[in-house]
C-alpha cells in the first residue's frame, strides 16, 4: 500500500519574505492567504527549409521569467511597503524610482522550498468591496531561482481582524456619487527582466521597472444622482443638465480612509469610462461602474499603521 504520508500538502502554504538585508518582514504584512511561482524557460520550436514536417530545434536560450504572487488580507496599507518607499520626515509612503528588492521563498514539500533572489514586487491590485475585506495582490519578478533543502519557519500568522469595505471611507473629490459597492487600485511598474552578454544563463541578471501606471478600475456604486457620467464628460459639477463631452476635463483626487487614520491618495485622476448596469425589470437600485487613470499615488499617516 503507498505511504500517503509521504504526500502530505499541510505546510505548502508556507512562504517567507525577507528584506535586502535579510530581515523577515512577512508577519508585518498581513494575512497572507495564498503564495506561488512560476519559473517560465520561454521555449520557442524554431523551424528550418530542409526539416519537412519537423521542427530543427527548440531554443530555450531567452531570458527565463521567474515570477512569484501573493494575496495579502491587512488591517492596515502596510503590505504596499513591498512596492514603496517610506518617507519619516513626511510620514507618508511614496512610490520610488526603483523599487525595493526582496528575497522570495515558498514551500514546495515537506523538506524542500524555492528561493529567488533580487525579487521585485512590479504589480498590486487593491481590492475593497462591500462584504469583504481589504486585500492586496502582488506579482513580481526575481532573478536567481533555487531549491534549497529546509522548512520555512513562520512566525504568527495571526494579525488583528482584516478590515471590511464598510469600515473604510472612499471619497472622489468632495461629491458623493452613491453608495460605493466595489473599488479596485491598480499599481503596475512595467517590470522586466534583463540579462547581459558573458552571463552564460538563462535567469536575468537584474529586474528594471517602468513608469508606475495608477489604475482606478470597478468603482461600482448604487448611484444616487448624475455625478458619475459628469466625471467622464466634463469632469466638474455643472448646475445645468445640458452638457457634453468637454475637449478637457478637470482632474479629480480619490482618498481613501481606514480606521487607523491612515490615507490612501490618488491625484491626478481621469474616468475615462462609465458603464451603467444593464437594467432589469426587478431593480431596485440602479448600479455604475467607473474606469479611470491617476498620475500620482502616496500613503499618509503612515505611522498609524504600528
Amino acid at each position: 500500500m503507498a505511504d500517503y504520508d509521504n504526500y502530505r500538502t499541510s505546510i505548502l502554504d508556507r512562504a517567507r519574505i525577507l528584506d535586502n538585508s535579510s530581515t523577515d518582514v512577512t508577519d508585518s504584512l498581513g494575512f497572507i492567504l495564498s503564495a506561488n511561482s512560476n519559473d517560465n524557460r520561454n521555449q520557442d520550436k524554431v523551424a528550418g527549409i530542409n526539416t519537412g514536417t519537423d521542427y530543427g530545434y527548440i531554443d530555450d536560450s531567452d531570458t527565463a521569467e521567474i515570477t512569484g504572487e501573493t494575496n495579502i488580507q491587512s488591517d492596515s496599507f502596510e503590505p504596499l511597503k513591498l512596492m514603496g518607499e517610506i518617507d519619516t520626515g513626511s510620514d507618508k509612503l511614496v512610490l520610488p524610482s526603483k523599487l525595493p528588492e526582496f528575497t522570495f521563498q515558498n514551500q514546495i514539500t515537506n523538506s524542500q522550498y524555492r528561493e529567488v533572489d533580487k525579487f521585485k514586487f512590479g504589480e498590486v491590485t487593491i481590492n475593497i468591496a462591500s462584504g469583504d475585506k481589504l486585500q492586496f495582490d502582488f506579482s513580481g519578478q526575481g532573478c536567481t531561482p533555487q531549491i534549497v533543502s529546509g522548512e520555512l519557519s513562520t512566525t504568527s500568522a495571526f494579525i488583528d481582524r482584516p478590515i471590511r469595505g464598510e469600515e473604510i471611507t472612499v471619497e472622489i473629490g468632495t461629491t458623493t456619487i452613491g453608495t460605493l459597492r466595489n473599488a479596485e487600485i491598480n499599481i503596475n511598474r512595467n517590470i522586466e527582466g534583463r540579462n547581459a552578454i558573458g552571463s552564460n544563463q538563462v535567469s536575468p541578471k537584474q529586474i528594471t521597472e517602468g513608469k508606475a501606471d495608477i489604475g482606478i478600475n470597478n468603482f461600482t456604486f448604487d448611484i444616487a444622482n448624475d455625478y458619475a457620467w459628469q466625471l467622464v464628460y466634463q469632469g466638474s459639477i455643472d448646475s445645468s443638465t445640458d452638457y457634453g463631452m468637454a475637449f478637457k476635463k478637470d482632474y479629480e483626487s480619490i482618498n481613501i480612509t481606514l480606521p487607523n487614520g491612515q490615507k490612501l491618495s490618488v491625484s491626478g485622476v481621469l474616468f475615462g469610462e462609465v458603464d451603467p448596469d444593464e437594467q432589469d425589470g426587478e431593480d431596485t437600485v440602479r448600479q455604475v461602474t467607473l474606469n479611470g487613470d491617476g498620475l500620482n499615488l502616496e500613503v499618509l499617516n503612515w505611522s498609524n499603521a504600528t
